[in-house]
């Protein structure tokens, strides 16, 4: 096993530094059965593969109308999959940590004098407060660079290192914005464009900068009990991997949430509300709304007429 896997890495490598692309035919020689499964993978349509044909479906019976009726707890849950289409998505939250860490040991290692917090005493004020605002303007800058990239907002469907190309959605398409009445006339720059996901990127920015390094203060009163600087020591003068981990656990539960109260587009249909209606209500109640329902509907029928 081990040696196929060098050779596979072998193999893409020299090709890679040959200026050739790695396709999938590479890997046939090393693991025919792998070459084999994977072929069958990737010949399947990746929006059809992204949105039904893997997943996992939760459902409970519900009473509808006197009757037991099984209804899914997750309707349209195919938008809770992390696909091949939302991967910049969840890489900016995780960069952002990176990005906060780093400029917090910066200012506070040039400028820091005020101590932050007990539980871990190299924290400076001073750092803590340079590290958010670099963080809030890396965020805005980010999600703008990475918006662009088609690599980051398109699928891709094979093994390939063509170049991508596709239709990455309103979030990703720049909108203009005049500065005429905010700025001097003088000005050469009189109107910017701006990807609409710059503006979810700053209020990541922000709770990367302010709540997520609780997360790491958790993680220094979690070494400190166990009298150890660091988990481990693999980054000069950051520890290890593990070390670089501790705030990521708090950004990413709030990147999931963010992501489906305001990023995803929330289509409502007669079966959702139906569904939601079996699941909270009872029977006395679902009949209560059915009567009322006809009441509404007559006045309308009537006011029409």
């Amino acid at each position: 096993m081990h040696s196929q896997v060098y050779y596979v890495f072998l193999f893409a490598a020299s090709k890679q530094l040959a200026g050739k692309s790695v396709t999938l035919e590479d890997i046939q020689a090393a693991d025919p059965y792998l070459y084999s499964s994977c072929k069958q993978i990737l010949e399947m349509d990746a929006d059809f593969i992204d949105s039904d044909a893997l997943g996992l479906t939760f459902v409970r019976e519900v009473d509808e109308l006197g009757h037991r009726k099984v209804v899914e707890l997750c309707s349209g849950g195919k938008n809770l999959v992390v696909n091949s289409k939302n991967r910049e998505k969840f890489l900016l939250p995780a960069t952002l940590i990176v990005i906060n860490d780093i400029a917090a040991y910066i200012f506070g290692f040039f400028f820091g004098r005020t101590p932050l917090i007990k539980l871990s005493p190299k924290k400076t004020w001073e750092g803590f407060i340079g590290a958010s605002i670099s963080t809030i303007i890396s965020a805005f800058l980010l999600a703008n660079v990475m918006g662009r990239s088609k690599w980051l907002t398109c699928p891709r469907k094979d093994l390939t290192t063509g170049w991508l190309d596709c239709d990455p959605g309103p979030l990703f398409k720049p909108e203009p914005y005049s500065l005429s009445g905010w700025i001097p006339h003088w000005f050469p720059w009189q109107e910017i464009t701006i990807l609409p996901v710059q503006g979810h990127a700053l209020c990541l920015g922000l709770f990367a900068s302010i709540i997520a390094p609780f997360g790491g203060f958790f993680a220094s009163g979690f070494k400190r009990a166990f009298k150890i600087k660091d988990f481990g020591d693999s980054i000069p003068g950051h520890g290890g991997i593990t070390d670089r981990m501790d705030c990521q656990m708090v950004m990413a539960v709030f990147a999931y949430i963010y992501h489906q109260s305001f990023v995803v587009p929330q289509n409502l249909s007669v079966e959702m509300i139906l569904d939601q209606i079996f699941m909270n209500l009872s029977f006395d109640e679902q009949q209560a709304l059915y009567r009322r329902l006809g009441e509404i509907l007559q006045q309308g029928f009537q006011s029409h007429s």
